[in-house]
C-alpha cells in the first residue's frame, strides 16, 4: 500500500473507517452498516489469561487483564477503567518475572492497540513512565472508535523479550470515568 493510501485510509478511521471502504486504486465505497459488537466472554471477571477474549465492560468498571506473555517470561498485568470512545484514557501494567514473579525493573517498555480487522491502529502516540519496578503507567491511549481491538503490552529486559496480546470488545458508548 502507497503512503497515499494509507493517508486515505487513516483519514477515514478518523470519521469513522467503518463506513467507508478505501481500495488501492483510490476508490471508495460505503460499506454495508456493520453488526453491533458481539459481547466477549471471560472465564475470570478479575483477570483474563493472554489472548481469551475479555467481556465488555460496565460504565466506570475498572478491569485488570492480561496473564502469561507468549514467550512465558514475563507476565503483565493491565489495569484500567473502562474508556468511552474518543477519550483518552491511562492504563497501569505490572511486568513480573514469570517463574520468580519479581518485578522486572528498568525494562524496555510499551504498550498500543490495534484493530487488526480494520488495519490500523490508534490515533495518538501513547507515553510511558515507569512508577516503580515493574511498574508502568500509560497515558495517552484512546480507542477511537467501537469494534474489537487487540491491547499489546511488550517489555525487554536482561535479553529476554515478551509480549502479551489482549483482545479489547469496545462498546459503541461507554459513560463514566476515563481514569484508573
Amino acid at each position: 500500500m502507497n503512503a497515499a493510501a494509507r493517508l486515505r485510509i487513516g483519514a477515514l478511521a478518523a470519521v469513522g473507517c467503518g463506513m467507508v471502504a478505501c481500495y488501492k486504486d483510490g476508490s471508495q465505497k460505503v460499506a454495508p452498516a456493520m453488526a453491533p459488537p458481539q459481547a466477549l466472554r471471560v472465564d475470570s471477571p478479575a483477570l483474563a489469561p493472554s489472548g481469551a477474549p475479555v467481556a465488555p465492560a460496565a460504565a466506570g468498571e475498572v478491569r485488570e487483564v492480561g496473564g502469561p506473555g507468549e514467550r512465558g517470561t514475563f507476565r503483565f498485568v493491565l489495569r484500567f477503567t473502562a474508556p468511552k470512545v474518543n477519550e483518552l484514557f491511562a492504563v497501569e501494567t505490572v511486568v513480573t518475572d514469570a517463574a520468580t514473579h519479581a518485578p522486572v525493573p528498568g525494562a524496555k517498555f510499551s504498550l498500543d492497540a490495534t484493530m487488526p480487522e480494520h488495519g490500523h491502529g490508534m490515533m495518538t502516540q501513547p507515553e510511558h513512565r515507569e512508577l516503580a519496578p515493574g511498574r508502568w503507567r500509560t497515558e495517552g491511549m484512546k480507542l477511537h472508535m467501537h469494534g474489537k481491538w487487540i491491547v499489546e503490552a511488550k517489555a525487554e529486559a536482561g535479553g529476554r523479550t515478551d509480549i502479551v496480546r489482549v483482545p479489547w470488545d469496545q462498546p459503541p458508548a461507554v459513560a463514566g470515568p476515563v481514569q484508573p
